[in-house]
């Protein structure tokens, strides 16, 4: 009688795949009907279930983490991830020529989609809930990203590097397009700037770090949204959680936003902010300070001051059309982005708060 658990299934795998994967899963009390290859990754179709086997790649360490912290949240009642499948031995990994193999659930559906503004709404209640439930969670192997900055020191810092550069412009005899397109925008971004880091100032940034610190917050730091997976249309799930970092929620909330307000549907438009704020207070409200240090983030010109030192002061040798693209891409919603500050400003009332939360009563 043949016991081989993928033998006479439908599948697109070639012949060493298939020989690997008959021997790792009759570690697994699975029967696979159907086996099909996704980039780095097998589905595999069960009459029972829908299973995920992924080879472990650098960082056995990264995954073990990632792992031990699905663990963590699905037993804090956190279910939007894709808990592991032990083998028969009881065991979270197989080892197959000197290299480690795991299974897990898998949630049959869609990536995100920024276009999607449901999708973008359901992100930020799954992105709220995650920074919830994943609190008091600790692991030395997990990256700390948490910066006490000196934001005086930080402005002087970047406003002497503006400085320079457009000293370097003034002095060109023959300008670039790139130069005068830069050197037109350089102003807006010290305004920037300078709103950036007194917003933080006037708020209890430091405070609210070291609150952070002591719960243990994490960070998804990953908004590529093939870690999104939707299911039905209405249930949002996270691939993998293999680059968590202890930091402030915030940030990742910024973060977030950026690469939405950045995509040409919404293009700063405040009130599409607003509903992502509006359903991440659902869950996980934010204070007013909360609510200032995020305008701080969202605004802070960290990738125009870095196109900038790149250009003139690391003389990094891209094509003009790389440095042009590039350029355009954080300049293109200059008008749109002031025009965002100044709603955002009036409707949270930023420049005379009390410390408030948001979305609770």
């Amino acid at each position: 009688m043949d016991m081989n658990p993928i033998s006479s299934i439908n599948t697109n795998i070639n012949k060493v795949e298939y020989k690997k994967l008959s021997e790792l899963l009759e570690h697994y009390s699975i029967a696979p009907e159907k086996i099909m290859k996704q980039y780095d990754k097998f589905i595999i179709y069960a009459k029972e279930n829908i299973y995920c086997f992924k080879k472990i790649k650098d960082r056995r360490r990264s995954t073990l983490m990632a792992l031990n912290l699905c663990h963590y949240l699905i037993k804090g009642g956190f279910n939007n991830i894709l808990g592991l499948i032990k083998t028969k031995d009881d065991n979270e990994f197989l080892k197959y020529n000197k290299s480690f193999y795991y299974l897990s659930h898998w949630i049959e559906g869609r990536e995100g989609s920024y276009s999607n503004f449901n999708d973008i709404k359901g992100i930020a209640l799954l992105l709220a809930n995650f920074h919830l439930r994943s609190q008091g969670y600790y692991n030395k192997h997990i990256q700390t990203a948490y910066k006490d900055y000196n934001w005086s020191a930080k402005l002087e810092k970047y406003n002497k590097i503006f400085s320079i550069i457009k000293e370097i412009i003034r002095n060109k005899k023959i300008k670039t397009m790139f130069d005068i397109l830069y050197m037109d925008s350089i102003e807006f971004f010290e305004e920037q700037l300078e709103l950036s880091v007194k917003l933080l100032t006037q708020s209890n940034y430091n405070r609210i770090l070291h609150n952070s610190q002591l719960k243990y917050t994490l960070c998804i730091n990953n908004f590529n949204l093939k870690n999104i997976i939707v299911e039905n249309e209405e249930e949002y799930y996270f691939a993998s959680l293999d680059n968590v970092k202890y930091d402030i929620n915030i940030i990742d909330l910024s973060k977030f936003i950026k690469k939405v307000l950045f995509k040409k549907e919404y293009s700063w438009d405040f009130k599409c902010v607003r509903d992502i704020i509006d359903n991440y207070c659902i869950i996980n409200p934010l204070s007013k300070d909360e609510i200032t240090i995020l305008l701080s983030l969202i605004i802070f010109p960290k990738a125009f001051y870095k196109l900038g030192k790149k250009r003139y002061i690391k003389k990094k040798k891209w094509e003009e059309d790389k440095y042009l693209t590039k350029l355009y891409m954080v300049t293109r919603y200059l008008d749109k982005q002031k025009n965002f500050v100044d709603e955002y400003i009036q409707y949270y009332s930023i420049n005379n708060f009390k410390d408030s939360s948001l979305g609770s009563e």
